[in-house]
């Protein structure tokens, strides 16, 4: 990833309804892809919530290009059946941070979790996604 990303308008929309319902909860509190469709929707965003993977996909990379040990925030979003994110996330964790690369994807989901509620620079990577 050496070009900056560049999120669009929408993909703010999408990471400060994120970042909102992250900073509320002090990260203690996970959220399903429906119910971040479903906010989205109600500031007149059209994601379904299948489509969201591609727009956290995209914020957590503009994450890591502010900071490069920036835990990934989607981790707070779960597919409901299955008790964390999708195949994805794990796909792209694992390409961003192949040292902590894990097989199992329940562990690697709770240590990400942890990761993200012990981070401390989350206004400063939020301003900045906002610019």
């Amino acid at each position: 990833m050496t070009d900056k990303i560049e999120l669009t308008e929408n993909e703010v929309i999408v990471a400060k309804i994120l970042f909102d319902f992250f900073m509320e909860t002090k990260g203690e509190s996970l959220i399903t892809y429906k119910w971040l469709s479903d906010k989205s929707k109600e500031k007149g965003l059209k994601y379904e919530p299948d489509a969201l993977c591609n727009v956290l996909d995209h914020i957590n990379k503009r994450c890591f290009q502010i900071q490069k040990d920036v835990p990934m925030i989607s981790v707070i979003v779960i597919n409901h059946k299955e008790g964390h994110p999708g195949l994805g996330f794990f796909v792209l964790r694992n390409n961003m941070h192949p040292e902590r690369e894990d097989a199992d994807v329940h562990k690697a989901f709770l240590d990400e979790w942890k990761r993200v509620r012990e981070f401390k620079e989350w206004e400063k990577i939020f301003a900045e996604l906002s610019k």
